[in-house]
């Protein structure tokens, strides 16, 4: 039922227009959002905000001053389905909100807000134990360092700390999450470019271990992740430039060699 619900509020929000909807639904997300509120009801409040923010957008965008705050604090709640509803929320925001009425994209009008609560999602002891955690937190990473939307300033004073934690969910994480990883390092290359380069040296290790293990085993699972590394190895590649790619070029060759003739 509650599903269900769920998805008639995404339909009801694209056809009753931004502003009706975002009134109709703004006290179900004030109420969950308040001081008090059970874990159902916050859970419940940012769902909401998650299937109301493609059709209610527009409106969205003149109420993210106070809204942005109240759901980034739901990164460290105690509950973890909370918590797992405030990052899918957060990578919906990324996706689907326009550029802002002065034309800045959400990446540069709340990359401070945000990068900081992925990071801390990331690297919370508390959420080691939920996976799905760890993975739509990292998916947030991919949907927010998207090319044309983000840049490498916004990314830059958050880059270490946002890389070292993605390259420990790379040598432990279940393997979706190694996969969710490997895109979101693949991504923030892409955005970041050259600043990307002082952390190449350790990320071609840790490529080529779980490229070695996808090459000896034959699970479709580990296929995909292969299949995702090589991606992500050529996509920074191209991101750091031809000299420093060049002493490991034939490592990514081989490695395409020998996944495309395992699968």
């Amino acid at each position: 039922m509650a599903e269900a619900a769920l998805f008639a509020l995404d339909r009801l929000s694209q056809a009753a227009g931004a502003k009706a909807m975002y009134k109709r639904c703004e006290p179900l997300l004030l109420g969950g959002f308040q001081d008090g509120a059970d874990w159902a009801r916050r859970q419940g409040a940012l769902l909401t905000l998650y299937m109301i923010a493609k059709g209610c957008d527009t409106a969205l965008q003149f109420h993210l001053p106070e809204l942005l705050p109240l759901l980034i604090s739901f990164v460290r709640d105690p509950h973890p389905r909370v918590r797992y509803a405030c990052q899918v929320c957060l990578t919906r925001l990324c996706d689907d909100l326009p550029n802002e009425p002065d034309g800045r994209p959400f990446q540069k009008q709340y990359g401070g807000i945000v990068l900081p609560a992925v990071i801390i999602s990331l690297t919370d002891p508390g959420n080691q134990a939920y996976p799905r955690i760890l993975a739509s937190a990292a998916l947030a990473v991919s949907s927010f360092a998207v090319p044309n939307k983000c840049t490498p300033k916004v990314l830059k004073p958050y880059l270490e700390p946002l890389l070292r934690s993605l390259f420990h969910l790379l040598d432990t994480a279940a393997l979706f999450v190694n996969e969710e990883s490997m895109t979101a390092v693949a991504m923030v290359a892409a955005v970041a470019e050259e600043a990307f380069r002082p952390f190449f040296a350790t990320f071609v290790p840790i490529v080529k271990m779980l490229l070695s293990e996808a090459t000896r085993d034959s699970d479709r699972t580990m296929c995909l992740l292969g299949m995702k590394a090589l991606e992500a190895f050529a996509m920074i590649g191209d991101a750091v430039g031809r000299e420093a790619f060049r002493k490991t070029r034939m490592t990514f060759c081989n490695s395409f060699q020998a996944v495309t003739r395992r699968y």
